[in-house]
Formats: structure tokens, sequence, C-alpha cells
């Protein structure tokens, strides 16, 4: 392929099928050794039903040698075969997603930005590192995440660019790294729970969803809650999707085992326009682990039945109970049902009910509600 040098202000395509416009600033393509260096100011893709934006940026792209340069989708398949992202600076960028969900019917209104610092394309694999990532949802989710980093599987037969398929691969073999993750919740009253989730690594491996959490702490109006050392893992379904958190709800409450080393409860209450603040630091709200709380946490889920065992610190005392029950995913609600069957506590006691009231003292929440005919709710 020959050498190539091309340089514009400004790069404008109307893509009059479907709608979509593609614009460029200060465009610059270099073709030089096979390897071509492309530079610009600004990138914007908008369609009727989304816009994504990204700030300045250099990528380099090993050149097929087959195509003719007026081909553009030789251009493409070069870049998804081998890139590098040469950012001094992290690359700032933006989507919002709108429309109808195709899978339920629901309007869509999804937001994301952030800050990628690193990317890096090789044949069968794609390596993304972002300082930041924030994703808002519906005005009613919020996650704020930081030092980002994915290492996940690619097709190497890959040649257009089809994030679907991309996105597909991906999910099938991927290790995500975080610092710290950040999340703000608003329910149906419109009140907020804030929290954030500390990891130590997530990653999937032949059909197997594994995960390892250090800490998540949540704050609402009524308490404050910290698990401590979540360790678990789900087997996925065929058609589960690792970018839909009720498709991975689903799939875990089908099979499952996790491990929690300490769950402590802090009754203290915290004022909703104190939640709601931008400014809201969750680091600043202490959780007293002297309080009592529940360790040693073994749960097993099998085609929707559960069987777990937990120690309860009760006057100094670390009793343990064994549950057994049923577990439901209400995908239309988002709420999540445990309906507790079988109960043993201390000294042989089977009472259900008394193992209702106690789970009670350690679990109700605006998120975690107690119904009926022993049932736990769980509001995702």
């Amino acid at each position: 392929m020959k050498d190539l040098s091309f340089n514009t202000p400004r790069l404008q395509l109307s893509l009059l099928e479907d709608g979509a416009a593609l614009e460029a600033k200060e465009l610059s393509v270099q073709i030089e050794n096979e390897v071509a260096k492309i530079n610009l100011s600004s990138f914007g893709y908008s369609s009727p039903e989304s816009v994504f934006n990204i700030g300045e940026l250099e990528l380099k792209c090993d050149v097929l040698r087959e195509g003719e340069l007026s081909d553009f989708k030789t251009y493409i398949a070069s870049c998804l075969t081998e890139t590098d992202l040469d950012a001094r600076e992290a690359v700032s960028f933006g989507f919002h997603q709108t429309g109808i969900s195709e899978k339920t019917g629901e309007p869509l209104n999804i937001k994301i930005d952030g800050a990628i610092s690193d990317l890096k394309i090789k044949e069968n694999r794609l390596i993304l590192s972002a300082d930041r990532l924030g994703l808002n949802v519906s005005e009613e989710v919020f996650f704020e995440i930081s030092g980002l980093g994915v290492n996940c599987q690619k097709d190497p037969e890959l040649k257009t660019l089809e994030i679907p398929l991309l996105l597909d691969h991906c999910k099938k073999d991927a290790n995500v790294e975080t610092s710290n993750v950040d999340f703000h919740i608003i329910n149906e009253k419109a009140e907020s729970v804030r929290g954030q989730i500390d990891t130590r690594f997530v990653y999937t491996k032949n059909g197997v969803l594994n995960f390892h959490l250090d800490h998540i702490k949540m704050v609402d109006k009524e308490s404050r809650k910290l698990i401590q050392g979540l360790l678990g893992n789900c087997k996925m379904k065929a058609d589960t999707d690792l970018f839909d958190v009720e498709s991975i709800i689903d799939a875990c409450t089908t099979q499952m085992a996790v491990n929690i080393r300490n769950l402590f409860t802090d009754e203290r209450a915290t004022r909703q326009d104190t939640l709601k603040r931008n400014d809201f630091n969750i680091n600043h709200y202490r959780i007293d682990e002297d309080k009592a709380g529940v360790s040693d946490v073994r749960a097993s889920i099998t085609d929707r039945k559960l069987a777990a065992s937990v120690r309860v610190r009760v006057l100094g005392m670390n009793l343990l109970v064994t549950i057994q029950g049923l577990v439901n995913w209400n995908k239309d609600t988002s709420v999540l049902t445990l309906d507790v069957t079988h109960s043993r506590l201390p000294l042989g006691i089977t009472s259900k009910g008394m193992f209702m009231s106690i789970a009670k003292k350690f679990l109700a929440s605006d998120m975690i509600k107690f119904g009926s005919g022993n049932k736990i709710h769980i509001q995702l």
C-alpha cells in the first residue's frame, strides 16, 4: 500500500439511509511504512437515537496490505486488527442513547462519559484503561467508576466496525479491574441510596462470572451497611448479557456460590437532602464495626434453590444459623424475593418466624423489605 498524507480542518459525512452523520475536526491521516497515524481534535457521531463524541486523540493502526486506499472498510479492518491510542492526556468521550429498548419495549435514556487513558486492539484481545467512567440510567441510577481496566477477548476475524459483535466476544472472556465504584440509586419513592464498591477482581472464563469485592458500603435514610470480603461465582446462561445487570441477576439467581466475610449494620439515619447532594462523600460516613453483625456467610443457589449458613453475633456470641429457601427474580419489577422454607437456629430451634425477626434486625432497609409468609424482598 502506498504512502499517503491527508489533512482537513473539518470532515462531514451524512449517512442518509439511517439519518446518521459523522464529523471530524482538524483531521490528519498519514500512512507510511504500512502504519496509519490518525490525529483529530474531535470526532462526533449522531443518529436519531444516539450521540457519541470524543475529544483530541492520536491513533496508530497497522495497514492491511490488501485493499485500495479509497476503500474505507480497509481502514476499519486495519484499526480493528492492530491499534494503539497514543494519549499524552486522557481522552474525554461522551455517549447518549435514547429511543425504545428492543428487549423490554421501555424508553431508553442512557448517558455515559469518561476519560480513556489507554486503548490497544490486538488480533485477539481488546485492552482498555480509563481514568474514570460515568453512567447515568434514566436519571435514576448513577455509577462513577475510577481506575477502570478491561482486558478481553476479540474475534480475530472481525474486520468491520460492529460494536455489538465486538462486545459479544469481549464478555465471553474478560478481566475487569477498578479502584472503586460509587453509586447513587433513586427508588420509586424518589429516595436516595448512596454506596461504594471496592473491587479486587471481576472476570469471566468458560461461561462463569467470578468476582471478589473487597467491600460494599451503603447509606440510606435508615441505616449504614458494610459488606466485607464478598467472593463468588455465577454460571452464565447462553443468552446472558454481561452489560445488562438484570441479565446477570437472572443468571446468578439460577446458579451461584458466594461467601461473605462480614456484614455490619449501623442504625444511624441520614437525611434525604444530604443523600441527594452532588458533593455527597460516603467516606465521611463511618460504620461502627463494633455493632452486632453477621459473619462467615456461605450460600449456594442451584436451580433457584438456596442453601445458606451464617454466623450471627448476639451478646458477644457468634451463633450459627442455617436456612433453605426458594429464590425468585421478577425482571418486570426488579425485585428479588427469597421465600424461606426451612431455618435452624442455635439449640435446635427451627422457628422461621424467629429467624425472620433476627434477619430483619440486620438487613431491613429501603432496599430490603420483609413481607408476609417468610418472604424477603430486595428491590434492585
